[in-house]
């Protein structure tokens, strides 16, 4: 009676052994899983941060934020530039070149964010992480700088607007705008072959640049 019940209990506590390391290689298994799945913000409540840092957010989320910037940042400045000029416009010439001049200023602020948006569209340049920092906080500097003096130059007090002597605003686009942007551009495809950058506005720069640069000669 002894020898059996022996074996018998045996052989019930190997199975027992065996079923227990099963089960908890089967929830350990599961485990990794739904935690991968958490990490890459396909369960409610993830938080779009993958383990190394970078955002895993939607190709159309990302499209969207830098959309929703560009109306927000051009539309106050649009939004400015009517309630402190235009009363004072006169006549049908000077709307016009406060339209022009406020047109190539809404260029060059697109220029920037548009540079400044590869820094959260683009998985390479989150790589980057100290270049994609610089890049941020340069056009942040440059839009807080450029657009309000843009708007100083522009307020004559009742005097007559002449958007086409705005030197200060010339001088300053041409420097952080026209070959900053660019030179930073320029970097960003030949050094790091970040795939995302605009090459349209590579070529918008060279021809302001040059477009300025015969204008300051013939003003001279």
């Amino acid at each position: 009676m002894n020898g059996p019940s022996v074996e018998l209990l045996k052989i019930l506590d190997e199975s027992n052994k065996y079923d227990s390391r099963k089960i908890e290689t089967d929830d350990h298994n599961i485990h990794l899983d739904v935690r991968n799945i958490y990490e890459q913000g396909a369960v409610p409540g993830g938080t779009g941060l993958s383990t190394n840092g970078r955002c895993t957010y939607s190709f159309v989320a990302r499209k969207l934020l830098t959309v929703l910037q560009m109306v927000m940042i051009g539309g106050l400045y649009l939004l400015l530039v009517g309630a402190d000029h235009m009363v004072n416009i006169t006549s049908f010439r000077e709307l016009e070149e406060l339209k022009m001049r406020t047109f190539w200023i809404l260029i060059d602020i697109v220029d920037l964010l548009d540079l400044q948006s590869c820094v959260w569209e683009s998985d390479q340049a989150q790589s980057i992480y100290s270049t994609a920092c610089f890049i941020y906080f340069y056009c942040a500097l440059v839009l807080m700088f450029l657009p309000p003096l843009s708007l100083l130059e522009l307020c004559r007090h009742g005097e007559v607007v002449r958007p086409h002597r705005m030197l200060s605003y010339l001088a300053g686009s041409v420097v952080f705008v026209n070959v900053g942007s660019t030179v930073i551009r320029l970097v960003l495809i030949f050094k790091y072959r970040v795939k995302s950058i605009s090459s349209v506005f590579i070529g918008k720069n060279i021809i302001c640049l040059g477009m300025k640069v015969t204008h300051c000669a013939d003003s001279t």
